[in-house]
């Protein structure tokens, strides 16, 4: 069997950092909100929710987009909001506006990024890989 594409490599090894990522975000949140706002345990679970609310709410929807436009450019799209969530994070952070319901809302825009990717990736792999392999 002929060794796989550089392209099934390079979708590989995004989607594992894009997963690993996104795991690194729903574990520190809510730390973050503890640590740094004093969150208890309700709010705490709330954020976790707006984390992962996407996840069920935009899934089916991404999917559609997905089979319906450029998997490439989702992903990229997806990428980049994902990348403007963290910055606006750091960005509240450093300037000290970092509240509750900014980190939620954050959080709730880098898992829509998230699921966008998560839909588009495997959508794009048999345009990657030929079918015998």
């Amino acid at each position: 069997m002929p060794p796989l594409p550089p392209a099934f490599r390079r979708l590989s090894h995004s989607n594992l950092a894009a997963q690993f990522s996104e795991q690194i975000a729903l574990a520190a949140a809510p730390l973050a909100a503890v640590l740094l706002l004093g969150a208890g345990p309700a709010e705490a679970g709330l954020l976790q929710a707006a984390q992962t609310l996407p996840f069920l709410l935009l899934s089916l929807p991404a999917g559609v987009m997905a089979d319906r436009s450029s998997r490439r450019r989702l992903m990229a799209g997806a990428e980049a909001l994902r990348a403007a969530s963290l910055l606006a994070l750091l960005a509240l952070l450093l300037a000290g506006w970092l509240t509750l319901p900014a980190l939620a809302l954050l959080g709730a825009i880098g898992a829509t990024g998230t699921v966008a990717y998560s839909v588009a990736a495997p959508a794009l792999l048999p345009s990657l890989v030929a079918r015998d392999q």
